[in-house]
This record gives C-alpha cells, sequence and structure tokens, in this order.
C-alpha cells in the first residue's frame, strides 16, 4: 500500500527509485527545480527542505545540557536568518522549514516577503512549514497558535503546519511553562488537538497538516478517529537512527516522511556530549563520498532521497547550501546502501530528556530508545521497546484515563498519595483493567499496571 510518489520538475531523477516510480507514477522531468513529493491529498511537497532550528538554546532545556555549556558553533542566530533564506532561496530552494520553538518566524518572514516583493519567488512557489508548540494543544487555542505563526511569518496560509510533538504544555507565554521546576502539563488529548487542526484545513490556513515526534501506537490512535490522514510525519532520521518499524508503518499508511537531522546534526548545542560518533565523519561514508566523489553531506542527503524521504538539512552558508541542493545528478549503488543501512545503531541525538528530569520522577530512557513521558506520550519510539506512560494524575482525569482512553501497554502511577493511589487501582479493577494482584508491580514509588484488556 506504498502509494507515496515522485513528481519531478527537475532534471531526471535517477536512483534505484527512478523506476520504481517511472513505471508506476510517470515521473517528469527537465527543469531545475527540486523534485516533489506527492502526498496522500495530492498536493505535492519538495523532497529538499532547508532547515532552520538551532536559533536558541531552549534545546539545552530540551536535552538535560546546561546553557552554559553549549556551543555557538554552527549555531543560526534569528538575526541572520534572513540572509540565510534569501541565500536558499536565490540557490533554489522553496521548502523552507521552521517552528515557533526556533524564535526566527518573523526574521524568515521578512525574508520570504522581500524575496516575494522583489518578485525574485512567487508565494505559490514556496512550500512553508511550521508547527504547533506544545503550549496550543488545547482545541481552543490550536487556531490561536497557527495564527500567531501565520502573523509572525507574514502570510495568509501555511503550506505545511505539523504537530510538533504529541505532549501538551499548560498555555501561556512561556514555551516551557514549568512550576516547582517541573513543567506544566496540560490535560489536551492530541487527537483533540488533531481534529481542530483539521479544521484549520477547512478554513484555509494550512493546505496540509502532519505530526513529529509520534510513535506508532500513538499514530495508530490517531487515524482511528481523524478524518484528514497526516501528509507527513517528521521525524529524526539518519544511518545512524533508521527507525526502520516506524517508517514502513508511515508508508503503509500513506504518510510520507520527512527526515530531520539527516546529516547528524552535527551543529546541534549538545554535540559531543552525548556521543563521538560524528556521523559526518565516519568512515563508511567518508569512503562512499571519495567513490562518488561528493560530500560526506550530498552521500547522506541523496541517501534519504533514495529512501523516498523528504530531508530538511540545516545549512548557514551559500556553499553547504549549494551542495546540498546538487544531489540530482548521482545515485547510490545498492552496495552503498547497505553500507549505510549497516550503521544503524539505535543512535538517537534528540532524545528529549529533559522532559524526563522537568516531570515526576520516571523510569530511565533506554539508550534512548524506550522513553516513558507525560500523557501517553513517548516521542518516535520504536513500537517493540514500549510504550509507557508518565502521569500526574487528578480526580478530573481519573474517568478517562481508568476507562481505557489511552494508548499504552502499561501504566504508571507517580507520585500520588496512598488515598489517590488506591482510588486509581480500584477503578481500574472495577473497568477489568487489572485481573490479578500479580499485574501490578512496585517499582520505587511507582506501581506498574500491565493493562489486560484492548487490541495489544
Amino acid at each position: 500500500m506504498n502509494r507515496i510518489r515522485l513528481r519531478l520538475s527537475t532534471k531526471i531523477f535517477v536512483g534505484p527509485l527512478t523506476k520504481y516510480f517511472k513505471s508506476r507514477y510517470d515521473v517528469r522531468g527537465s527543469c531545475t527545480h527540486i523534485p516533489k513529493i506527492v502526498m496522500n491529498n495530492g498536493n505535492e511537497m519538495p523532497i529538499l527542505g532547508l532547515g532552520t532550528w538551532g536559533a536558541t538554546k531552549d534545546y539545552a532545556i530540551i536535552e538535560n545540557v546546561h546553557v552554559d555549556e553549549v556551543s555557538d558553533k554552527g549555531r543560526t542566530k534569528p538575526n541572520e536568518m534572513e540572509a540565510v533564506v534569501a541565500n536558499a532561496i536565490d540557490v533554489g530552494f522553496r521548502h523552507i522549514d521552521t517552528a515557533p520553538l526556533h524564535k526566527n518566524e518573523k526574521e524568515i518572514g521578512v525574508a520570504l516577503n522581500k524575496q516575494i516583493q522583489e518578485k525574485k519567488v512567487q508565494r505559490d512557489e514556496l512550500f512553508i512549514v511550521s508547527k504547533l508548540w506544545n503550549t496550543f494543544h488545547g482545541p481552543d487555542d490550536v487556531l490561536c497558535g497557527c495564527k500567531e505563526s501565520l502573523e509572525k511569518l507574514g502570510l495568509d496560509y501555511l503550506d505545511m503546519y505539523l504537530m510538533h510533538t504529541p505532549m501538551g504544555f499548560k498555555p501561556g507565554d512561556d514555551l516551557f511553562p514549568i512550576k516547582k521546576g517541573k513543567v506544566s502539563f496540560s490535560d489536551a488529548d492530541y487527537v483533540c488537538t488533531w481534529q481542530a487542526m483539521e479544521d484549520l484545513v477547512k478554513q484555509d490556513l494550512c493546505r496540509n497538516i502532519g505530526i513529529s515526534n509520534f510513535n506508532i501506537k500513538q499514530i495508530e490512535r490517531l487515524l482511528k478517529q481523524a478524518t484528514i490522514i497526516p501528509q507527513t510525519h517528521q521525524i529524526e532520521a539518519h544511518p545512524y537512527l533508521m527507525q526502520k518499524e516506524l517508517i514502513s508503518f508511515c508508508k503503509y499508511n500513506d504518510i510520507c516522511i520527512t527526515a530531520y537531522a539527516p546529516l547528524g546534526s552535527p551543529a546541534r548545542p549538545w554535540a559531543g556530549k552525548d556521543t563521538k560518533n560524528i556521523l559526518l565523519k565516519n568512515s563508511t561514508v567518508l569512503d562512499i563520498a571519495m567513490r562518488h566523489k561528493k560530500t560526506p553531506a550530498q552521500i547522506l542527503l541523496r541517501y534519504q532521497i533514495q529512501l523516498g524521504h523528504a530531508a530538511i538539512p540545516k545549512s548557514g552558508t551559500c556553499e553547504n547550501m549549494q551542495n546540498n541542493f546538487d544531489i540530482f545528478e548521482f545515485e547510490l549503488h545498492p552496495e552503498d546502501m547497505q553500507n549505510l543501512d549497516s550503521l544503524d545503531y539505535g543512535m538517537r541525538l534528540f532524545k528529549f530528556s529533559g522532559y524526563l528530569l522537568l516531570t515526576p520522577q520516571v523510569p530511565s530512557p533506554k539508550n534512548g530508545i524506550s522513553m516513558p513521558l507525560f500523557n501517553s506520550t513517548v516521542l518516535a519510539c520504536p513500537a517493540r521497546r514500549g510504550p509507557h506512560i508518565a502521569t500526574i494524575l487528578c480526580s478530573d482525569k481519573l474517568e478517562t484515563v481508568t476507562n481505557g482512553h489511552c494508548d499504552a501497554d502499561y501504566f504508571w502511577i507517580l507520585n500520588a498519595s496512598f488515598t489517590t493511589r488506591n482510588m486509581i487501582l480500584e477503578k481500574f479493577k472495577i473497568n477489568g483493567k487489572i485481573k490479578k494482584k500479580q499485574n501490578i508491580v512496585h517499582k520505587k514509588n511507582a506501581k506498574q499496571i500491565k493493562l489486560t484488556t484492548g487490541d495489544k
């Protein structure tokens, strides 16, 4: 059921996927623009885009790195973003990815509108992506979040609007609303958030909508109630982290993949503190680059393209942008693809581990793969390793949770009083979620409950 297609308005696309798409979907060619993926609604998305993250130190909070330890090397500051976007458009990029978390939407908007006014590009040639941040997950807040991004960008509509994570924070001006050292979460259900995003399409504020950092079980639950299938799923993807099971699931359900950090995110603020294995310096990547007389970055981007993924590398210089753009006139051989495939060892560069420290004490993630987070949230982790959830339960949420409206195999009760904990357990028993005493396992200050119903 893999119906993801490439439409080329460029030089003939070469590579292992070419014959497949040609024979099945009539690949076209012969000008000089970036190839496009045809999404499940028939709309097109340029397969190569410009990533603009890294403009702030908020990622240090997310990844539990002390701000003073964060390096500015390779980071593009907001006041530099106008020139970066202008250069990208001059090179030929039309797909620009941003987010409120990047704190650069205003600068990007200035650059876009200047390019449009100078007739260097037309609005309908651009594919602008922004994201709904966690503080706008309340169904009544989604419209506000979208309009805020549109106002900063100076646009009438977004070509793609993504739910940045499945996790909702308390609404407010702070990106990370923290109270007593802990993030303040909202009760918003990401399914309800998605339904509000569907309304944005009906209001012509967004041409396409998608998700980011979801896992399989979350997507399954979303699809059961969605009227619009997500057009894309933006996730971390590179040879060190293939996420094959998640990607196969998305493609089976006609959701195309957008890969962030396709080069291994060499400029991430905590680079070198999480791993010494630099993807751009990997010997396998270097050998393939030498054989093809290309840069390591070109090899890694071409790899994503041949997998059928859109990719959004970050780049601050014209030379790097031009090199990133120049990947459509060569192909990686089958053995090259296999060698790059073999580099996968589940190395997640974006672990979101800071959330674990801002939330109540939870079981530690396993090498960044299994990640217990708030409210049924596991960010882009393989389903076979979980999921687990950790949440602060209050009386007005008990009915929803204990009646089975959660999508996890295991449930953790944390930091609850003795009375509250027993009330929760009793509700699980009444609703058939617990059949045996053995299903309750003590873990420090938490109890792990194995759900015995559902289609797990």
